[in-house]
């Protein structure tokens, strides 16, 4: 029996499709009264699959709503949260989502994280 870690992660599939983005993350702080305040990090290169696609909308309740206009794909050992800001190709998308991917029991292999692009 093969078990996948995430060291075939990093080592394969991000190794060859791999580019390079910029994350900046975003710090979130909360004012006396429950205002929430954010700032821009330190922004960094991290390494990541990135795949872009065609904008979607769905219809709710409500109207309607914009899908994801694309993701990434990261090692599980990368510093990545929800709202972070995600820079490619002149392009700034926010981080929606981040679900932790695997095969095996607690087994990580790789982030998969959801964008959606700033306006």
């Amino acid at each position: 029996m093969v078990i996948v870690t995430n060291t075939d992660f990093t080592s394969n599939a991000l190794a060859d499709l791999g580019v390079t983005v910029i994350r900046t993350p975003i710090n979130k702080t909360y004012t006396g009264n429950g205002d929430e305040i954010r700032s821009s990090g330190t922004p960094e290169n991290i390494t990541v699959i990135f795949h872009r696609r065609n904008i979607t909308f769905e219809q709710k309740e409500e109207g309607l709503k914009k899908n994801m206009d694309g993701y990434i794909m990261t090692s599980p050992s990368q510093t990545i949260n929800r709202d972070d800001l995600i820079t490619y190709n002149y392009e700034i998308f926010r981080v929606i989502s981040i679900m932790e991917r695997g095969v095996v029991g607690s087994v990580k292999v790789y982030k998969y994280c959801e964008l959606q692009l700033t306006e």
